[in-house]
């Protein structure tokens, strides 16, 4: 297998976690991958699943796992308007899938754990219903450095 193929495939790990054996994938090389992100979240809620007995899934696989349970997560409203602002977010979401196997780019503000400038490959971790956090919060006890901080994004002090 190449170096393609490999990055393409995914090993899967199988986990007890609430009681159920689930399948977790891992990483098949060093780096951010928020696909992998949003499909162990979206494994551990049940709301995909994939056989624990399989010991891997393809980058396709994963991916049209992941778009049918967007498209049954977010069925589009009666009223046209509200239909066809839906079917954008949509689309715009499912055009960020390529991003999703490299990485994001996320602007972090440090005023809390869900602080981010919003960006548009943010949207389909919006569409799967999983919530972005980060680590990176200033100690509002270090008083000074909160104030240097203030409501700063990451990309805006660097």
């Amino acid at each position: 297998m190449n170096e393609d193929e490999d990055n393409n495939i995914f090993r899967l790990k199988a986990i007890d976690f609430g009681g159920r054996n689930v399948p977790i994938l891992a990483q098949n090389a060093n780096g951010p991958c928020p696909l992998l992100a949003i499909a162990n979240v979206l494994l551990l809620r049940g709301a995909i699943d994939i056989h624990t007995d399989r010991p891997q899934i393809s980058y396709e696989e994963l991916v049209g796992l992941v778009f049918e349970y967007v498209l049954q997560a977010n069925p589009l409203s009666e009223d046209p308007e509200t239909a066809a602002n839906q079917q954008h977010n949509m689309n715009d979401g499912m055009s960020m899938f390529p991003n999703l196997k490299r990485g994001i780019d996320v602007n972090v503000r440090f005023t809390g754990c869900d602080a981010f400038e919003f960006t548009a490959e943010q949207v389909i971790f919006d569409l799967c219903r999983v919530r972005m956090l980060h680590g990176w919060v200033v100690d509002m006890q270090d008083r000074e450095t909160a104030r240097v901080i203030g409501n700063s994004t990451y990309n805006q002090l660097i």
